[in-house]
C-alpha cells in the first residue's frame, strides 16, 4: 500500500518539482548550446571567406575543403543539439501536467511544439544556413578545380 502521509506527499512534490526544474534547465542549455554553435559557425565561415579572398589558387583549395568540412561538422552538432533539446521538451510534456495537476491549476495547456510557420524555426534556419554555406564552398571547390 502506498504511503499517503503528508511527509510522503511532500517528498513526491519535491521530486516532481526537481524533475521539472531539471528538464527546463536541460532544454534551456540545449537551446543555448545550439545558438552558440550557430554563432561560432558564422565567425568561422566569415574567417574562411576573408582568408579565401586573400589566398592564392593552391590555398583556396584548402579553404574550400575547410569550409565544406566545417559546414558538415556544424550541421552534425545542430542535429545532436536538437535531439537533446527535443528530449528535454518531451520530458517537460510529461512532467508539467503532473505538476500543474498537483497544484490544482485547471485549464493548463501543453507547450506548443513550434510557434507557427515551420520555416521560421531555429532548426530549419540553422540547417538551411549550414547547407547553403556548405554548398557555396562545394561550388567554389568545383569552380577552382575546373579547367580554365
Amino acid at each position: 500500500m502506498a504511503d499517503t502521509s503528508p511527509m510522503a506527499e511532500q517528498g513526491d512534490l519535491r521530486a516532481l518539482t526537481a524533475a521539472v526544474d531539471h528538464a527546463r534547465a536541460m532544454a534551456n542549455q540545449a537551446s543555448e548550446v545550439r545558438m552558440r554553435n550557430f554563432n561560432f559557425f558564422v565567425v568561422v565561415a566569415g574567417a574562411l571567406v576573408a582568408g579565401y579572398g586573400r589566398a592564392n589558387w593552391a590555398s583556396n583549395f584548402l579553404f574550400d575543403i575547410a569550409g565544406i568540412v566545417s559546414a558538415l561538422l556544424f550541421l552534425g552538432l545542430d542535429i545532436r543539439g536538437y535531439g537533446l533539446h527535443r528530449r528535454s521538451m518531451d520530458q517537460l510534456r510529461i512532467l508539467e501536467p503532473l505538476l500543474w495537476d498537483r497544484a490544482a491549476v485547471s485549464g493548463w495547456t501543453a507547450i506548443p511544439r513550434h510557434g507557427g510557420f515551420w520555416m521560421l524555426s531555429h532548426r530549419w534556419l540553422y540547417r538551411t544556413f549550414f547547407v547553403a554555406v556548405g554548398a557555396a564552398w562545394t561550388t567554389a571547390l568545383a569552380v577552382g578545380l575546373s579547367p580554365k
